[in-house]
């Protein structure tokens, strides 16, 4: 059996004639209007400036903040801890605590540990966004680092005032 040759035509369709005339072709023109010469002078080229160094100022806000929070609460929570454990004991139980017996000095204490602690995480915040926009990146660094390490000083300046009372 030999095989056929292959005829690209075999199955074509019919070719039909377009549904519309064909339109004149348009000759191509100029690039651009005749008449206007190409540019051939540009503006001067500027070299890139360097990038604009931005001010420390955030990172240092920052930083400042938070280490003025983390001594305020460390000072204030040993001292207002170091009066409660004279008071109740190193191991009291929390619900038998009467706040009214509390003085107004440790009141104000207490106040100023609030007031310290959202400051220290506000200061911790704007070193974030001082260390993810380079305005001070290495006091931002430093702000969030030591806003991570002051809760295990509080913490320990707590357990020191504890330990006098054991």
């Amino acid at each position: 059996m030999t095989q056929q040759p292959y005829d690209p035509n075999a199955n074509a369709q019919p070719q039909y004639p377009p549904a519309y005339p064909a339109g004149p072709a348009y000759p191509a023109g100029p690039a651009y209007p005749a008449g206007y010469p190409a540019a051939t002078n540009y503006a001067p080229s500027y070299a890139a400036s360097p990038p604009e160094k931005k001010s420390p100022a955030l990172g240092m806000f920052g930083l400042l903040l938070v280490v003025v929070c983390a001594v305020v609460w460390t000072v204030v929570g040993y001292l207002l801890f170091k009066d409660l454990f004279a008071v109740y004991g190193s191991t009291y139980d929390a619900t038998s605590i009467d706040v009214y017996s509390f003085s107004a000095s440790q009141r104000a204490m207490g106040m100023g540990l609030g007031v310290a602690m959202v400051g220290g995480i506000a200061g911790w915040v704007v070193s974030i966004v001082a260390t993810a926009s380079n305005r001070g990146r290495g006091l931002g660094i430093a702000g969030i680092i030591l806003g991570v390490v002051a809760p295990f000083l509080i913490f320990i300046s707590i357990a020191l005032a504890a330990a006098a009372y054991a």
